[in-house]
């Protein structure tokens, strides 16, 4: 996760992971530090806390790289400050490890008989234009029992296999329009 200034909900973050699921935590703090921060990052934590303190470092991508460059886990749950670790998260590594050829995964609410976009989208690269819509109906499949849906571009918090993190990872000059878009243009190319 990423850091700026929503100390609070990084703390109720840290509170809701499970130990069983994530052992060790990456943070890259690209905020400005306070005593508030420092009080949340020096508590013990029954996982492994691994910060990085990247203040002087005004870009969202640093400490997206920073996290890939450091960790050594098949796998990397992606999650902003503000969310709070589902408590069915596994479910999101049954479905990468039922299907290798998948590079993430995120959850969605399903809705009746069909699966609610909940933020994904597909990337369309046509005459140099980046176009991000839904052009037709999606198709639910199923895998390791679960309902999927394919997308180019998922929403957070999403389970990402460490291959597709070290083949590419996000652009450290992409000016934030819209979050992780340059990563996700990056894995579809």
């Amino acid at each position: 996760m990423t850091v700026f200034k929503r100390i609070d909900k990084l703390e109720a973050l840290l509170n809701s992971i499970d130990l069983d699921f994530a052992p060790v935590v990456y943070v890259s703090d690209v905020g400005e530090w306070s005593k508030r921060k420092q009080g949340v990052y020096s508590r013990p934590y029954a996982f492994n806390l691994k910060l990085f303190d990247l203040e002087n470092v005004a870009r969202l991508r640093a400490g997206g790289n920073k996290i890939v460059q450091e960790m050594t886990e098949d796998y990397l749950l992606l999650m902003d400050c503000d969310m709070q670790m589902a408590k069915n998260v596994e479910l999101l590594l049954e479905q990468l490890e039922a299907d290798p050829d998948l590079g993430g995964v995120c959850g969605l609410f399903a809705e009746e008989n069909r699966i609610s976009t909940s933020g994904c989208i597909d990337i369309f690269l046509e005459d140099g234009v980046c176009s991000l819509e839904i052009r037709e109906p999606k198709r639910i499949e199923w895998i390791a029992n679960y309902p999927f849906v394919q997308f180019d571009m998922i929403a957070n918090a999403a389970l990402l296999r460490r291959k597709c993190l070290d083949e590419y990872s996000w652009d450290p000059n992409y000016a934030v329009a819209r979050e992780h878009v340059d990563f996700y243009i990056g894995q579809k190319q």
